[in-house]
């Protein structure tokens, strides 16, 4: 069981650290150049990577819900440290939700096309705003996992 715990946590933490990077790449790198793009220029930054990264992230998404939900049964019992299993369900479900809710309705304008400048720079705006939200989420949820190995090396 010990085996089965480290190795869970291991891939909740990896999973937590590629969505931290997502959410760090987009504040630092491509936040920044959303000003700049035209309807010609938008779609190779945001468009075809977001295509991609849904696939992916979908399949990590379902590794996180079902490893969490793990994390807490196998903790249970051992002085709430299932606690933090359970925050970082609560978070990947959050996260989820909004990306469902608050960024995939952007994410299909984008990929429809927009021609108006002033359209897209609207629609660049607002969903900046939704994915600063999640990274932060996701930052938390890093930190929920991180604190689980701090208290589990203690």
């Amino acid at each position: 069981m010990e085996a089965l715990r480290l190795i869970d946590a291991t891939v909740l933490l990896l999973c937590a650290s590629i969505y931290l990077g997502t959410g760090v790449t987009l504040a630092f790198f491509l936040f920044p150049i959303a000003p700049l793009l035209t309807p010609d220029t938008y779609r190779a930054p945001f468009v075809n990577p977001v295509a991609a990264a849904t696939k992916f992230f979908t399949y990590m998404t379902i590794v996180m819900l079902v490893g969490s939900i793990a994390l807490v049964v196998i903790d249970w019992g051992e002085d709430g440290r299932w606690l933090f299993g359970a925050g970082y369900l609560l978070l990947t479900i959050a996260a989820t939700v909004l990306t469902m809710v608050g960024i995939f309705p952007y994410n299909k304008r984008m990929a429809a096309g927009i021609t108006d400048a002033a359209e897209l720079q609207d629609v660049l705006a607002k969903w900046r705003r939704v994915n600063t939200l999640r990274a932060s989420i996701w930052a938390v949820q890093w930190a929920v996992i991180t604190a689980w190995w701090i208290v589990y090396a203690a």
